[in-house]
């Protein structure tokens, strides 16, 4: 009998570590497909093109960064109804756009000084395909994909806290 006790206290808690590993599983798979779906959506239903000298890089997570762009063009059409999710923000008033953005290498972007700072065009366009940046030069190594984040994220709280110091912002 006490050989069974054993053996059934056993089998007990063994289910139980797999029914833990299996339900993690189960959750994760389920976190990622609502963040794709929610990442579609957000590209399907937003359209803009900006173009811009990046003059100031802040590191905000991570990997991530803001970039600080003095804009020459801006072409802000339309963004998502919903507003859960943000990949940058406009200063209307001094032609500044705060972008999203995250470094190619787990070592962050590359060091170099603030005289290369790279030209930039940044779209979103349903209608071609076309998602994210185009360096003039890509030394800083960041990535070239779009990075458009859930509000509750800290890295779109900065862009937010960033956007209630501007008068007349507007968010993407």
């Amino acid at each position: 009998m006490r050989k069974f006790i054993l053996f059934f206290t056993g089998g007990l808690i063994m289910l139980s570590v797999l029914f833990i590993f299996v339900n993690n599983f189960l959750a994760s798979i389920n976190d990622a497909t609502y963040e794709n779906e929610q990442r579609d959506f957000y590209r399907k239903n937003t359209f803009f093109y900006i173009s811009g000298q990046v003059f100031k890089i802040e590191k905000i997570g991570n990997f991530s960064y803001a970039l600080f762009v003095k804009t020459d063009s801006v072409n802000i059409l339309s963004s998502e109804n919903r507003r859960d999710r943000v990949s940058g923000v406009f200063d209307e008033d001094k032609r500044i756009a705060i972008l999203l953005s995250n470094s190619k290498s787990r070592l962050g972007i590359a060091k170099t000084d603030s005289n290369t700072l790279p030209y930039l065009t940044y779209m979103c366009n349903p209608k071609i395909g076309k998602y994210g940046f185009t360096f003039s030069d890509n030394k800083l190594e960041l990535d070239e994909s779009i990075l458009d984040a859930d509000v509750k994220e800290p890295i779109v709280q900065y862009l937010l806290q960033q956007m209630d110091t501007i008068p007349n912002g507007i968010e993407f």
